[in-house]
């Protein structure tokens, strides 16, 4: 299932999302006709993606920035420790990272604890495959898993791209690095897609790498910096063992013990007020009697985007039957981008404008969050993301309400 967890955002999740072929036609090297030149730049693109394959442990520091513009603000940033674990761990390691802030993320392979200093509370989540879910979906997957230690994030790259070039050296902290410049075809939605990696030629490791993309004339950049690499170090005693602080509390989330905050299936959903596309006043009470389907979204989600298509069907399938699609739109920096998106791509359901309040009483920490209310305002259905089945278990939902109607 794809989706975006916690804090997740970026563009770089519908690249991700179109790796349909992991055996497409290889790139063009360009830059030079010396096949001197081709060569080197093959083999120094061949030696990074291998360098992290034997590593058992690491260390290093990590600054992530997301932004729209250059310059932007830092998502997070802090130390990572990892060991390599390939026994009965879905991830294949285990991994501390201490943020700046003062959140520290602890995963073993069995579960994660996340220690949020400004809540005093420790977080628990105790299964399994929950827990390797919850590290992969998060914002900060890639602090861990890039092309520094991830030679599946170097795949993408080979299949992906449509041009590799090299572009003139330059200094990463101490580290005079190669830089290599790979381009990507346009998509749907995104255009001018390119990255670019700062390789050390004496280790081969990856000290920098920013992304580039346009989409709806804005220009996004994501930066991955890295520095004080250490590898094969002994790591201190216990290093992925997160103990409860005095003071601090437990919050633990499983399949056993659901999350404390929910809206389980059958429950009264919130009362809600908001203005739709045309400036009118919508709200639970006026839809009162319909069947809603309401998709939280935002116009830089890559699996919301993925996913519009899918409500969009939905939409036209049950428009006439009494059935209402409103997408909630959320943490969105100016309406007009998801009103202008929504007549790009001639999405004609509902829009709801500024939900944030809204996305807060339904407890949406994931985006896309799909929820089916029935007539009298009852939960029918959640679902956090979206695959290939999630269009038919919507409409065999919409269906029984109907007929119970």
């Amino acid at each position: 299932m794809l989706h975006a967890s916690w804090l997740y955002e970026g563009f770089w999740m519908v690249i991700l999302i179109i790796l349909i072929n992991p055996f497409m036609s290889n790139p063009t090297y360009s830059q030079s006709n010396n096949s001197m030149e081709k060569d080197s730049l093959s083999k120094i693109l061949d030696h990074a993606r291998t360098a992290f394959v034997n590593v058992q442990t690491a260390k290093y520091y990590v600054r992530l920035h997301k932004s729209k513009v250059e310059g932007g603000s830092t998502i997070r940033n802090g130390n990572v420790f990892l060991s390599r674990d390939t026994v009965g761990n879905p991830l294949g390691w285990e991994i501390r990272f201490e943020a700046d802030n003062g959140m520290i993320y602890c995963y073993t392979g069995q579960n994660v604890r996340i220690l949020d200093p400004k809540s005093q509370r420790i977080i628990l989540v105790d299964d399994l495959q929950e827990a390797a879910e919850m590290i992969r979906g998060n914002v900060i997957a890639e602090i861990f898993f890039n092309v520094l230690t991830d030679t599946a994030k170097w795949e993408n790259i080979f299949t992906l791209s449509s041009n590799i070039s090299f572009e003139k050296d330059q200094q990463v902290d101490e580290h005079i690095c190669r830089v290599v410049r790979i381009e990507y075809p346009d998509t749907e939605l995104f255009s001018h897609l390119f990255t670019h990696l700062f390789i050390n030629p004496n280790n081969f490791f990856v000290y920098q790498k920013i992304d580039h993309a346009t989409f709806n004339g804005v220009n996004l950049i994501d930066t991955l910096l890295f520095s004080e690499i250490e590898t094969d170090e002994p790591l201190k005693p216990n290093a992925f063992i997160l103990d409860k602080p005095n003071g601090y509390t437990e919050q633990r989330i499983s399949k056993t013990m659901p999350k404390e905050k929910s809206l389980p299936i059958g429950s009264q959903a919130p009362e809600w007020s908001l203005l739709n596309q045309q400036g009118d006043r919508i709200s639970s009470e006026k839809l009162k009697g319909k069947i809603l389907l309401l998709d939280f979204w935002y116009s830089t989600c890559g699996p919301c985007l993925k996913s519009m298509p899918v409500i969009q069907r939905i939409h036209e399938k049950y428009k006439d039957q009494g059935v209402i699609v409103i997408g909630m739109n959320s943490r969105e920096k100016k309406t007009s981008n998801a009103i202008n998106f929504m007549k790009n791509y001639n999405y004609t359901y509902m829009l709801g404008l500024e939900a944030d309040n809204v996305a807060n009483a339904f407890f949406i920490d994931s985006y896309p969050t799909t929820y089916v209310i029935d007539a009298e305002g009852k939960v029918l259905y959640k679902e956090i993301g979206f695959d290939d089945s999630t269009e038919e278990k919507i409409n065999n939902i919409i269906n029984n309400a109907l007929k119970n109607n």
